[in-house]
């Protein structure tokens, strides 16, 4: 078996799903109107920001999502090449389901 190389490692560069084309999606998986959908995918969206607030938020077989604090630390500007102090702030952080992970990977 020959052994892999960095370029067969690399995931197909593929066009993200637009949100209209994932309304789509689910619109034909589940018959259910477009407009159903649309009203559908913005409440979740509204609710998981929300919870997301709170600390922890899970989606079952999705993932979870927590807000972590962030400590100052040193970047650099990517133009200048100038070193630049980052303040310590919030983040959103997420991490994928097992169950999402082995759909996915296998």
């Amino acid at each position: 078996m020959p052994k892999a190389t960095k370029a067969s490692k690399k995931a197909v560069a593929q066009k993200p799903m637009t949100k209209g084309e994932m309304i789509e999606a689910i619109s034909t998986a589940t018959g259910f109107t477009k407009t159903d959908v649309e009203a559908v995918y913005a409440a979740l969206v509204d609710v998981v920001a929300q919870q997301a607030k709170t600390g922890v938020f899970t989606l079952h077989n999705i993932g979870k999502f927590s807000v972590v604090q962030r400590k100052e630390r040193v970047g650099h500007n990517p133009r200048t090449k100038e070193a630049i102090t980052i303040p310590a702030g919030p983040a959103l952080k997420f991490a994928v389901s097992k169950y999402l992970k082995d759909q996915v990977l296998g």
